[in-house]
């Protein structure tokens, strides 16, 4: 996708309606997330081109960047309203000098055989630049592709939000373990929001927030399989000013004598401008029939 540039105001407007539109509903534009279609099959020359490039890149997992043709196809396979809207904000933004904007996609994980079904974790990377080179900002979704002999599809993943407000998110690999044969990936959504939005009730949006996403690999399909608050930092109204509180937990896995996962312990502290208010301990069970880690 061609890159455009635009002044810095229009730039700060859109990172402003994008991630609202993201934050709400998990799309590119739509504000029901309940309208838009988050699925789509991929057939014909494209599926076998992603299965070749997949079923290597399982094989020799060093070079993860998609090749061209593997990010066209990619691009093009994102649903609608998603497409749509990033491509209708990016019309509405104009052209200038001072900034500069670009949608990519990136590899986290993959899993399968060409014989079989291949499954890959990907992300939709949208890339917001203004005129100073280290002046960066990220927004990702979660796309699940499942390779089949015939067809491809592409499913992006929901994103649950504790508040609402903008907030780009920055996904990461994290864990990767096994769970009864099952690959069981954790990926790392660090969220931010420079411009945290008071909700009346005593505090503001997450200025910075991290939980890590567990996902499970089945036979054809990847579904999430729990979420663990790793940190979170927010700004709390006290009288007429606010004051600074960080959560800041740990993901440690729980094994029973065989050295099986059954379970997460994360330990956590509270502190209030930088004094330490509150700690304590989350469990996590791992529940085999539902393939989920469920809070105790």
């Amino acid at each position: 996708m061609k890159k455009q540039d635009f002044p810095p105001v229009i730039l700060l407007v859109l990172v402003a309606v994008l991630s609202a539109a993201l934050g709400r509903s998990s799309a590119f534009c739509s504000p029901d997330p309940t309208q838009v279609e988050r699925q789509t099959q991929i057939r014909g020359q494209d599926c076998q081109t992603l299965k070749d490039f997949f079923a290597r890149l399982e094989q020799d997992k060093t070079n993860k960047a998609p090749s061209e043709e593997v990010r066209r196809i990619l691009l093009q396979a994102l649903p609608e309203a998603y497409r749509k809207g990033w491509v209708e904000t990016m019309s509405r933004a104009g052209t200038g000098t001072e900034g500069s904007a670009c949608m990519t996609v990136r590899v986290l994980y993959v899993e399968g055989r060409k014989e079989e079904a291949i499954r890959a974790l990907i992300t939709y990377t949208i890339l917001l630049r203004t005129g100073e080179a280290s002046a960066t900002s990220y927004d990702e979704r979660l796309g699940a592709l499942v390779i089949l002999r015939d067809a491809a599809r592409l499913s992006i993943m929901e994103q649950e939000k504790d508040r609402e407000g903008p907030q780009l998110v920055r996904i990461l690999p994290e864990k990767e373990v096994r769970i009864g044969g099952k690959g069981v990936i954790g990926l790392n959504f660090a969220g931010s929001n420079e411009n945290p939005i008071d909700g009346g009730d005593g505090a503001a949006a997450p200025v910075k927030e991290e939980r890590v996403n567990f996902y499970v690999f089945r036979d054809y399909e990847i579904k999430p399989a729990g979420s663990v608050l790793k940190s979170r930092e927010e700004r709390l109204r006290e009288g007429d000013s606010y004051v600074r509180s960080v959560y800041s937990g740990a993901v440690i896995f729980k094994k029973d004598m065989k050295g099986n996962i059954i379970g997460i312990l994360s330990p956590y502290t509270v502190s209030r401008d930088d004094r330490r208010i509150e700690k304590g301990m989350v469990r996590y069970n791992w529940d085999g029939e539902k393939e989920t880690f469920v809070k105790e």
